[in-house]
């Protein structure tokens, strides 16, 4: 803690993040870059959606009825986003290629967003859609070794 108050220049952010690759408004990016504001209605009040798809062999599991539910709930929460089940395909598709990875489960979640005037109106928000992230899937085969097994499977 700094011996005396000072207001930061910019975040530095000490974690270490997995391989992979998350799209948020627009950008695709590596997932170490992807960030939310704290104002978010879906970090403050957990105003969000989300399904999860598994890819294995580089071939996703039933990504149209994924993506069906993952719809349902925008729907079931007055949330919309600019794109339709194909653009959504070719997100999380393009998400996984641009990963690497040929295992992953591959998260895509939209949240309230944000509101342009900080109103605590929930009607207000601006829907931010975050895609996806594919992510590796860590194996223990002993404790120790839980650092060492994360790999993509």
């Amino acid at each position: 803690m700094p011996s005396r108050l000072e207001l930061s220049s910019r975040y530095v952010d000490p974690h270490c993040y997995p391989h992979g690759v998350a799209y948020m408004d627009g950008q695709y990016l590596p997932m170490s870059e992807a960030r939310i504001s704290v104002l978010d209605y879906g970090f403050l009040h957990s105003d969000a959606t989300y399904d999860v798809v598994h890819v294995w062999k580089g071939a996703f599991f039933r990504l149209d009825a994924h993506i069906d539910r993952f719809l349902n709930g925008l729907d079931k929460l007055h949330m919309s986003i600019p794109y339709d089940t194909g653009q959504i395909a070719a997100i999380l598709h393009n998400c996984v290629a641009l990963s690497g990875l040929q295992n992953a489960y591959v998260e895509f979640i939209c949240t309230r967003g944000t509101s342009p005037t900080f109103s605590r109106d929930p009607r207000r928000g601006q829907s931010l859609y975050r895609l996806c992230h594919p992510l590796w899937i860590c194996r223990q085969s002993r404790p120790d070794a839980a650092r060492s097994a994360c790999r993509d499977f």
